[in-house]
This record gives structure tokens, sequence and C-alpha cells, in this order.
């Protein structure tokens, strides 16, 4: 069965708009919602269909990026209004006020991580591969996978700028060397690494579903298998690794102060 979607499009946005004018609420409400609409459209970019997921991914990504609790949440609220107004009440996030950004996401270990990567090896499966190891290794998004284009990657560094909100992304030498090679073999010569039948960057459900596809090979928990995760085991080895780095720069810091007392004479005062 194929998984459910709902595009969003100017259209329906105007119409749920109009609903809400003839609700009575207030003008000031309305075009708060309409600036919410546009922040939603600017994050999912070229790839415009949502589903059960994108409510909880935008609401993660906010938080992820410093947006205050009280902005995600009210960006939610015109969403879940969005969805209701088209029939998809399954889809809403309800809870979202008592609940924290990573509450009912497990955690992919690295070994999994690891296990991912060898399947879709064994499977041939170039794509998924790279997919698998540019999310976990860079810290992209599914949103920001079309800043990872070829000039992107022939630099090595790009600046994804989402809402006002930029980052500078670096991306590790081997695995800018295997993108390369994977743009050659693909003969892909401008735009997104990742793409589409249609030139654009790859679609979202896509994206999900060749991560997913590599979970029972990989004998991965198939709620493991997802950007999401990838993104967030990313994001705790790279705050480790800054901890790390930090004590160890207090340290020789330590060890500079207590040379210089030593050569000025100032220990033994």
């Amino acid at each position: 069965m194929a998984e459910e979607r709902l595009t969003i499009d100017e259209e329906k946005i105007s119409r749920f708009i109009e609903s809400l004018r003839n609700k009575g609420r207030k003008e000031e409400t309305i075009r708060c919602y309409e600036n919410i609409m546009t922040y939603l459209l600017e994050y999912l970019a070229d790839d415009r269909e949502i589903d059960e997921v994108t409510v909880m991914e935008w609401y993660d990504w906010m938080l992820d990026q410093g947006f205050a609790h009280l902005t995600a949440c009210n960006r939610i609220s015109c969403l879940n209004s969005f969805l209701n107004f088209y029939g998809k009440r399954d889809w809403m996030l309800t809870d979202f006020h008592e609940r924290g950004p990573r509450d009912d996401m497990p955690e992919l270990t690295r070994a999994e991580y690891v296990r991912l990567l060898q399947a879709a090896k064994r499977m041939n499966n170039k794509k998924a591969y790279l997919l698998v190891r540019t999310l976990g290794s860079v810290g992209l998004r599914v949103n920001e996978l079309a800043y990872l284009t070829v000039d992107v990657v022939d630099q090595g560094t790009a600046v994804v700028d989402i809402e006002g909100h930029a980052r500078v992304i670096h991306i590790p030498e081997p695995l800018r060397l295997e993108l390369l090679d994977f743009i050659q073999e693909r003969g892909i010569y401008k735009g997104p690494v990742f793409q589409g039948k249609n030139g654009q960057a790859m679609p979202r459900r896509s994206v999900w579903g060749q991560v997913a596809g590599l979970s029972l090979d990989a004998k991965v928990d198939r709620r493991k298998a997802n950007p999401r995760t990838l993104n967030r085991m990313y994001r705790k080895a790279f705050r480790t690794i800054e901890m790390e780095a930090t004590q160890l720069a207090m340290k020789s810091y330590d060890r500079m102060l207590e040379t210089e007392d030593e050569v000025a004479g100032l220990s033994h005062l």
C-alpha cells in the first residue's frame, strides 16, 4: 500500500485561510497563520508533500535550530489546524506542549549505523549507502539535502540557510571522494547530488524509503532506520567530541599557566 501524502500548494493554503475568515478569526491571527504557512513552505523547499511524520520533523527541526518552544508550538498549532481542515486529524501532533522533541524516537547506535552501511553495500545500493553515510556524518536533515550540490561536494563545505538560520556544513574527505565517484558514475553535472526523476532534490518520502529499506538486512529495528535517528546520532557524537575538545583545551591552558608560573618563579610565592 502506497504511503499517503498531502501536497501543500498556494491554492490549498488560500482555501484554508479563507475558512479562517469565514469563522470570524481576527485579521491579525489570519496574517500570523499566513506567515506560518510560508515558513512551512520554506522548510519543505522543493518537496511540498507532507505525511504524518512531517509535523514531528518540523517540530524537532525548530527546536534543534534554537527556536523558542512557544514559537514552535504556535507553528505546530497552525499546521494542526491546516491538517484538520483537510481531514488529516490523525496526522496532528496533539501533545507538543508537554512533550520534548525526542520523546518518541528510539536511539540509533553507532554499531547499528555501521550495519546499515554494510547492508547497503551487500545490496549493491550505492545511493542508499551514501544517503545513510551523508545523513550520519554531515548532520544534514532531509529538507537540507538540496543544499548538497555538485559544486558543494567539489568545495567540501557549504552554508545551509533556512528561515534565516545559517550554518556551515563540512563534508569529511573520505565521504567527499565517494560522493565525487557517485556524481561521475551517475553523470550528474549540476544541482543536488541526490536527485529524483526530474533532476530536483530527492523527495522526502524517497529518502525515508531508501534508509528504511536497509533495516531488515541490517537487522536494525525499522523505527531506528530513518533520517531523524541518523541526524540525532550525528549530533550526539558531535556534542561528545566538542565536550572532550573543550576539556583538552582547558587542561592545555592549565599546563601553559603552570609552565609560565614555573619560568617566572611565581609557583613558589
